[in-house]
């Protein structure tokens, strides 16, 4: 895993992870985490599955 910089909290040394869900940055000296912003790979998998559905009804996607 590679390192991503300060954390804003304590200045220490961050490292980047990642699940199905989202990529996240932590320090490694005060265990501090921040998800990434995005959609992650279960986002993306749900919207391409449900994309000829909401185009058959006429549906947008918006993401808020």
């Amino acid at each position: 895993m590679a390192s991503h910089g300060r954390c804003r909290k304590c200045g220490g040394n961050l490292f980047a992870s990642e699940d199905i869900y989202s990529k996240y940055l932590h320090c490694l000296q005060c265990g501090s985490s921040q998800e990434l912003s995005g959609p992650g790979s279960l986002d993306r998998e749900l919207a391409a599955s449900l994309a000829p559905h909401r185009e058959r009804l006429g549906l947008t996607a918006t993401r808020r």
